[in-house]
This record gives structure tokens, C-alpha cells and sequence, in this order.
């Protein structure tokens, strides 16, 4: 009787077929972990960059109205009442510190004046006050889309690409509590000067290419501010 010495034709096949199924095993495991873990990093920054859009509208949002403080003695009414020469026109707060539309924001408010600075100069306001004089700034933040790509940007300049203002909506103090209007619906003299908190809705889109597909995340933020000065 001979002895076999190596592998049948039979075995050999069959050691094949099961390293063939662990490895691709093993490489589907690599790439659902791979595809995991990127779409996680994704997520990931697709909600910081949500976080952050929503923190740069809320520290302007919570300075707007802002032109410096009153002396206590002071017969001024309180919000300050206050005339402003831009340059080109006369804006006055407090009802200036705040505008909109259904996709835009605008806040202004005083900040300390830069000696280099050709931004207006807000008239003093008391004479207790610290610092120095303030001047005028105002802040836009919009929709402005390029190329096919949503984007919201600050004073014209692109702040935040893959995201876009969804709707802005106002709070508008009522004698039962408060009443929540979009900002394209029509508004009163009184409603205008009544807006007490500004609620801001934006969406962020990541795209994220994966080994077999591509990948879209899309969240929803909200952010609610409450204005200065406001009921």
C-alpha cells in the first residue's frame, strides 16, 4: 500500500474554499467597520459644525441692542431710544438692533471703537459708562448658495459650507403667552417693537463617499434667542 504524502486534489479544494470564505469574511468586516466608522466621523462633524453656526448667531443675536450702558440718573426711556447716521440713512433703536427675513438676520449693536475704524459712531449714552466711545456693527447672516452648494454666510463671506437657514420664526409676547410667527408672515408696528426671542432652524448636510456607495447626512438644528432689551 503506498502512503500519501501531501494533500488530495479533493483536500486542496476544500482548504481553498475555506480560506476564501474567511478572507472575504475578514475584508467584509474591515469594510463595514471602515464605512462605520467614517460615517460616524461624519455625524461628528456634521453636529459640531451645527453647534458652532448655532453659538455664532446666538452671541450676536444676545448682543443685539446693545450701545452701551445707561446712568442710573439718566431721564433716557428705558429700551434706550437712539438715532444712528450710518451714512447712508438714520437707523434708531431699539427697534434697528433687530431685522429679518425669511431666510436673513441682522443684528446690530455698539462695540468698542477701533481708532482705524470707519464704522459709525454711537452718540454716549451716560456718563458712568467704562471704556471708551462704541461704534456701530452689524452682522447679516444669510443663505448664499454657489455652485450647487448650500452654504450660510456672514457679511457676504462664506461662514459655514453644506448648510443652509432653513426658516426663522419670532416670539411675540401675547396676553395668554407668547405667539411663535414666521418671519415671512406680515408683522405690525407693535408686533416689531414686541419681538422678544428670535428662533433660528438650519440644516447640515455631509456627504460622505464610502468603497460601494455614497453616503448623505443630514441633521436639523434649532436655536432660540432671547433679544436684548425685549419683553
Amino acid at each position: 500500500m503506498n502512503k500519501q504524502t501531501g494533500l488530495s486534489l479533493i483536500e486542496l479544494m476544500v482548504a481553498v474554499l475555506i480560506s476564501s470564505i474567511l478572507i472575504l469574511g475578514v475584508t467584509s468586516l474591515f469594510t463595514d467597520t471602515s464605512n462605520t466608522a467614517q460615517t460616524n466621523t461624519a455625524l461628528a462633524r456634521v453636529q459640531e459644525s451645527g453647534r458652532l453656526a448655532l453659538e455664532l448667531i446666538g452671541a450676536d443675536a444676545r448682543r443685539a441692542g446693545y450701545v452701551g450702558c445707561i446712568n442710573t440718573a439718566s431721564t433716557q426711556p428705558s429700551p434706550l431710544e437712539m438715532d444712528v447716521d450710518t451714512g447712508s440713512g438714520i437707523i434708531t433703536f431699539p427697534l434697528a438692533a433687530f431685522d429679518f427675513s425669511s431666510t436673513q438676520l441682522t443684528f446690530r449693536y455698539g462695540i468698542e471703537k477701533d481708532a482705524s475704524s470707519t464704522a459709525p459712531e454711537l452718540p454716549p449714552t451716560g456718563t458712568t459708562c467704562p471704556g471708551g466711545r462704541l461704534e456701530l456693527r452689524e452682522v447679516v447672516y444669510t443663505n448664499c448658495p454657489q455652485g450647487g452648494i448650500e452654504r450660510i454666510c456672514l457679511n457676504g463671506q462664506p461662514m459655514l459650507d453644506n448648510a443652509k437657514i432653513d426658516s426663522i420664526s419670532l416670539a411675540i409676547p401675547t396676553g395668554s403667552g407668547t405667539e411663535w410667527k414666521e418671519a415671512s408672515a406680515s408683522f405690525s408696528s407693535d408686533e416689531l417693537k414686541a419681538i422678544s426671542m428670535v428662533r433660528v432652524a438650519i440644516t447640515i448636510t455631509e456627504q460622505e463617499n464610502q468603497a460601494s456607495s455614497s453616503v448623505t447626512i443630514s441633521r436639523s438644528f434649532n436655536g432660540t434667542y432671547h433679544l436684548r432689551n425685549r419683553s
